[in-house]
């Protein structure tokens, strides 16, 4: 919360104003038992593993994958590893589809609440390892350091046979 009140309102509201809102999945009140529970753990354990997914960045604006608005239901289907690896025109046809949501990766969204919370509890030493399947980078744009992107990243690209 202290990082919050250093930092401008505009620029909070800002950071935390979701760019598309019909991405959000409806979810329960998070009751302040279970909020109580949370703080405990994380202060009894001193090296916490995070692992994040595609629920952490909804806030930001970006769908998920199998909520009812999620990717999912409108019929789309991620390219498996070994397609990716056995064709170039498969690898042309997914990066040409990462160049065309780029803009929304890298230009109209920003790390939300979650993001600067871990990213504070990391630069505390209570988050020993920050794991993700988001290709993002919001953990990055939010101050996390040493984050390991299990899926990659949509900021770098890699020639498969150079």
């Amino acid at each position: 919360w202290r990082y919050f009140r250093a930092h401008s309102r505009r620029d909070l509201a800002r950071r935390t104003e979701s760019p598309n809102p019909q991405v959000i999945p409806t979810a329960t009140q998070v009751c302040s038992e279970d909020v109580s529970r949370l703080t405990e753990f994380v202060t009894k354990h001193p090296r916490l593993a995070v692992l994040t997914g595609a629920g952490l960045s909804t806030e930001s604006g970006i769908p998920d994958y199998r909520s009812p608005g999620g990717a999912y239901a409108t019929g789309f289907k991620p390219m498996k590893h070994q397609e990716f690896m056995e064709k170039e025109s498969s690898r042309s046809r997914y990066w040409f589809r990462s160049f065309v949501g780029w803009h929304q990766f890298a230009e109209q969204t920003m790390p939300n609440n979650a993001h600067y919370a871990l990213a504070q509890l990391q630069a505390r030493g209570k988050v020993w390892r920050l794991l993700t399947q988001n290709v993002d980078r919001l953990h990055h744009q939010a101050g996390s350091t040493d984050v390991l992107e299990m899926h990659g990243s949509t900021h770098e690209v890699v020639c498969m046979e150079c």
